[in-house]
């Protein structure tokens, strides 16, 4: 009797012991048996998250501004031309202000009335069709007309504004900039009668390499939603200071209409 009652004690102090030793679930420790760790999502960046009216395509109507008064370049008052810039736009906090720098393409034609861009030994300069030993009064060739057009790879920036939304997702748009070029062609078309063939021809001349090979020139544009007026003015001589001749005063400008946020 006595070695049963001991038996059975040292069995439930055994008992006792090892519950007490046992690993019990802590309070503080969070059980983690069923909960996925989550690696941290990476945040990516998209356009749309970063700004507005990345893209813009500009429709103008190009010309020169001539303060030459001996100078025989005239044009035609409508020459419409048009570029391409796509701008990544960095805004600036929650203002409503923010920069965009890009780059771009810009095709420019102007067509002239009565004048014809030449190149010769001396120089660039305008002269009257009128001047021209091929249009002389005699020969065998009328002239009809001319054009001088060019290419750029553009690089704007703008310091843009935009209002709160309007209507819904439309804001109130104001843009003040700057925009430098590169020149990559510039050439010429004289347009003709041929008296021998009686036919109209094209003669094409060029490249102009001694045209301006860089252009720089301040740019304007407001507007609402997508449509935009937009205006630039150059701010370097259009042919180079070297081989202008004739020291003609001849500036490029564009005046039309930008659609942004395409």
């Amino acid at each position: 009797m006595i070695k049963s009652n001991l038996v059975a004690g040292l069995l439930i102090f055994s008992m006792v012991a090892q519950a007490q030793t046992s690993p019990t679930p802590s309070a503080a420790q969070p059980n983690t048996t069923n909960t996925a760790i989550k690696a941290p999502e990476s945040k990516k960046i998209k356009l749309s998250d970063e700004g507005h009216d990345h893209f813009m395509f500009n429709i103008t109507f190009d010309n020169v501004i001539n303060n030459s008064p001996d100078s025989f370049y005239k044009s035609n008052v409508f020459n419409p031309n048009f570029g391409f810039y796509f701008l990544y736009d960095l805004p600036l906090g929650k203002t409503g202000m923010s920069i965009a720098p890009g780059i771009g393409f810009t095709f420019s034609k102007v067509s002239l009335d009565g004048s014809i861009l030449t190149q010769n030994a001396q120089g660039t300069s305008f002269i009257s069709s009128q001047n021209d030993p091929r249009f002389a009064a005699g020969s065998n060739f009328n002239y009809d007309g001319s054009s001088f057009y060019s290419s750029w790879l553009e690089v704007p920036f703008e310091i843009r504004y935009r209002s709160k939304p309007i209507n819904g997702r439309s804001r109130i748009k104001l843009a003040l900039g700057m925009r430098a070029g590169l020149n990559l062609t510039t050439n010429s078309k004289v347009s003709y009668y041929d008296k021998i063939i009686q036919r109209e021809q094209t003669m094409k001349v060029g490249p102009f390499d001694e045209l301006a090979s860089f252009r720089y020139g301040a740019t304007f544009r407001i507007g609402y939603g997508a449509i935009n007026l937009f205006g630039y003015y150059g701010l370097n001589q259009m042919i180079k200071e070297n081989r202008n001749y004739n020291k003609l005063d001849l500036r490029q400008y564009s005046i039309g209409v930008s659609l942004t946020g395409l």
